[in-house]
Order: C-alpha cells, then structure tokens, then sequence
C-alpha cells in the first residue's frame, strides 16, 4: 500500500468548462431532507445568453421511503425517467442543469430558449412513462435558480471537498476510524495575516510550517498539522473550524491530505 499523501487537488480551467460535470450534496429545504444534484459545468458562467426561460418539472416517488428521498427501488426505476426527459428536452435546445429529490418528488430543471415549450414535452414524455407530475415555467434570465438555490453554500462546498477525500481514502482502504497526522494548507496575502493565523492555530492543538511562493496573490501559506480521525462528520468539523480560523486572518484554506492509514 502506497503511503502517498490524499488531498484535494484543484481543477484546471479546462475540467471546469468540461460537460457533465455532475456531483451532488445534502441539503434542507423547506425543513425536509433534499439531494441536489447539478451540473457545475454552468457554476462561473451562468447566465448563459439566450437560455431565459426556467422550465422545471416535479414528479411524484412510487417508493418515497421514510425521509422523502426515495428509496433504493424508486432511485433505480427513476434513472429511465430521468434519462427519457434529459433527452427529449434537450433535444429541444434546452440545458438539463439539476435535480432535487425531496418531499416525496423529483424536481427537474431545465434552461431554454424563450419560445422552447418544453414543459410540453416533458409531459408528453411523463405521461408515456405512466408517472403523476406537475411542470411550471417562468423567465429566469439571470439563472438566479441555478445560482442562488442549486449552487451549494461554501459550507456546502466544503462538505463535499471533505466527501471527495473521505472517498478517495476509503478506496485505498481506510475507513478514517484511525487517528492520524492530517495536514491543512492555508494561505495568505501577508506574512503578519499568517502569523496571526498561525497563533491561533497553535492554540487550537495544531503545529505549523511556514512556506513562501516567489509569486502570486496568495505566496505565503502554511501546513497545519493536527491528529484526528478522517471519518466525514469528524473531519468536517475540523475543516469547518480552520476555515474560520483562516477566513479571521484573511486568508484561505485549500484544503486537507493525509496518508492512508490502515
């Protein structure tokens, strides 16, 4: 087993444009459990133009399950659903950019052009596949549904960033129940914001190394290193504590690596 460190990588400006880039997040809507899945491929250029008219169709679970998220029957028999209304809208020239499943329904969104009747043909296709729903559309030109409802809180960010590297260490074998070394990276524009971060921190159970970057907005930056367990509610706690700690001092965390322990 490799001892090479996991961590969050960043994306390059080309993975950010790239198509399908669906993930998904927990959320609570309206007081009830939701999984918002979306294409982060629109997150950085939405609006796009042309694409006004916000098209959103609600289908009601077979197999609600107790929490209203549907359970693993109603997900499988969803997928043909889901696939026959993504094709046949966007056929129309629209954009297929998220999907809620809460409160006992799937909430589909889609983003077209103003004279695009998909809600037409969302329940045409509904209807051929035997499923109740409902569809409404309305004029979103600035994509504020997909920027200010779908789009995930930086808390929400940040819970997948820990996810996505949870994941990463069970897939070599380590279930995070272990305590280990985890290191944190942080940075900042000045010297005096990181020494003020850096106290803090101390303070906080963590040792620290200082290192500089030649160039940049952000070259002064820091390892944070701190034993804890790396199960997901654990570790996002912690992050969520050194991200406030960062944020205090100005500064910005880029996340959290550790070897695999096993």
């Amino acid at each position: 087993m490799s001892d090479e460190e996991v961590s969050e990588g960043a994306e390059s400006a080309e993975e950010q444009v790239a198509e399908d880039q669906w993930d998904f997040y927990f959320q609570t809507v309206d007081g009830a459990p939701a999984s918002i899945m979306l294409d982060f491929s629109f997150d950085g250029y939405a609006p796009m133009e042309g694409f006004s008219k916000l098209t959103m169709v609600f289908v009601d679970m077979e197999a609600p399950g107790e929490n209203g998220l549907g359970d693993q029957g109603e997900a499988d028999g969803f997928e043909a659903v889901e696939a026959a209304l993504h094709a046949g809208v966007e056929a129309l020239g629209c954009y297929f950019v998220g999907r809620a499943r809460t409160g006992s329904q799937w909430h589909l969104s889609f983003y077209g052009p103003a004279d695009v009747d998909a809600e037409a043909a969302a329940s045409g296709i509904l209807e051929e596949q035997g499923r109740d729903h409902s569809t409404v559309s309305q004029d979103d030109p600035e994509w504020n549904y997909y920027t200010q409802f779908l789009i995930p809180s930086a808390e929400r960010r940040r819970w997948m960033g820990d996810r996505n590297v949870v994941q990463a260490l069970a897939g070599a074998g380590d279930d995070g129940t272990k305590t280990r070394a985890i290191d944190h990276f942080v940075m900042f524009r000045t010297t005096q914001q990181r020494q003020a971060f850096v106290s803090s921190a101390k303070e906080a159970g963590f040792t620290t190394i200082n290192t500089d970057e030649e160039e940049g907005e952000w070259k002064h930056s820091v390892k944070a290193t701190r034993k804890d367990t790396a199960n997901l509610e654990h570790i996002h706690t912690v992050t969520m504590s050194v991200t406030k700690m960062a944020e205090e001092c100005e500064g910005w965390y880029d996340g959290w690596g550790c070897p695999p322990k096993l």
